[in-house]
């Protein structure tokens, strides 16, 4: 008994389909497992997640939950160093502004036709721009 080349083909194409489906489900699975290891609260006793599952509910680990995310801030701006490289991290966000100047300008300057995707892109660039500031700011105050 022979098998047709296209029942073959189709068969190659699920089972490539589902293996794709298994990595993506996998990925996913190490990728949220790595976001709790990170908002994990390291205690004596050893490290304990931050959940729901307290006597208190939600608003029984919320100092907790607080601690560890200002724990997280702190490591955050101890490796990226704002005082040492603050004019190179200025620089960068100078550079991005002028390129999205650019970007914008050149958004608005091709005919594609579809207006409200070409006014669409330029506001989503705008939005960076704001992005932006925010992070000068934030650089600025460090």
């Amino acid at each position: 008994m022979e098998i047709s080349k296209e029942l073959f083909n189709l068969v190659v194409f699920v089972l490539i389909v589902y293996g794709i489906y298994y990595l993506v489900t996998y990925l996913i699975k190490i990728s949220n497992f790595k976001q709790i290891e990170a908002l994990t609260n390291n205690t004596s006793s050893g490290t304990t997640a931050l959940t729901s599952t307290s006597s208190g509910g939600i608003a029984g680990n919320a100092s907790a939950y607080a601690a560890s995310i200002k724990n997280l801030a702190v490591n955050l701006k101890d490796k990226l160093l704002i005082s040492k490289y603050r004019t190179d991290y200025e620089n960068i966000i100078m550079n991005y502004d002028d390129l999205i100047n650019g970007l914008m300008l050149e958004q608005l300057l091709t005919n594609s036709g579809n207006q409200m995707t070409q006014m669409s892109n330029i506001s989503t660039l705008n939005n960076a721009k704001t992005a932006l500031n925010s992070i000068m700011k934030y650089v600025d105050a460090q």
